[in-house]
């Protein structure tokens, strides 16, 4: 029934985010993987896209928002984290979950409930998207 649909890669990153829980999350399986600029989805744990979630990556510091804005962003290949919108003091938090793939991280470090994959039918350069 999704065969070949955006669903099949959205349930593919939700399955990969449940067995995380039960499992550590080990970013040296990543640490040869350059990140992929382009737009990462993010879905809620209802497979619902969240437009304030996701983010475009541009270029090795740079990201855009769904609405077009401008902001940086630092990527650590040894932990995997992806810290988006260091310019507002407080950035939002992501961990690596696969080669092109993230999931948001709670203040404290633990995980929640949203997973963001890469959506290559987008350009990040050409929100909304």
């Amino acid at each position: 029934m999704f065969s070949g649909s955006r669903w099949t890669g959205v349930a593919a990153c939700i399955a990969l985010a449940v067995g995380l829980q039960t499992t550590a999350i080990r970013a040296d399986d990543f640490s040869g993987t350059a990140l992929t600029m382009g737009v990462y989805e993010c879905h809620d744990q209802m497979a619902n896209i969240d437009t304030v979630m996701m983010f475009g990556l541009i270029d090795a510091t740079s990201y855009k928002k769904y609405d077009g804005d401008v902001g940086g962003y630092a990527f650590d290949r040894e932990s995997g984290i992806i810290q988006i919108g260091l310019q507002t003091g407080a950035p939002a938090r992501f961990v690596r979950i696969g080669a092109t793939a993230f999931r948001a991280l709670n203040e404290d470090g633990t995980l929640a409930g949203f997973v963001c994959p890469l959506n290559p039918a987008k350009d990040p350069n050409s929100p909304p998207w």
